[in-house]
């Protein structure tokens, strides 16, 4: 399936979650150091590792591929806007 991400930013997801849950999901989540999207993704990945066929596994290295490239290019304009 082809990514309606952009050159820069991972594609947003729309999560039907109780107000209740997802609050307290992000007191949790603070105090565990981590971001809800640190942890989802962390989530995900570990059940697709668990419980995936080679193209799930390839399709996780793939969205790991893209990922790494989204930071390093945010990496790059953090680095180029406090030069200039």
């Amino acid at each position: 399936m082809p990514s309606r991400a952009s050159e820069t930013h991972t594609t947003n997801r729309v999560v039907r979650v109780p107000d209740g849950i997802w609050t307290a999901y992000s007191r949790v989540s603070k105090r565990l150091g981590r971001s809800r999207s640190e942890d989802l993704l962390a989530h995900m990945r570990r059940t697709i590792r668990r419980h995936g066929d080679a193209q799930d596994l390839a399709d996780l290295a793939a969205g790991d591929a893209e990922m790494a490239g989204h930071r390093s290019r945010k990496s790059a304009r953090t680095r180029n806007a406090t030069t200039t």
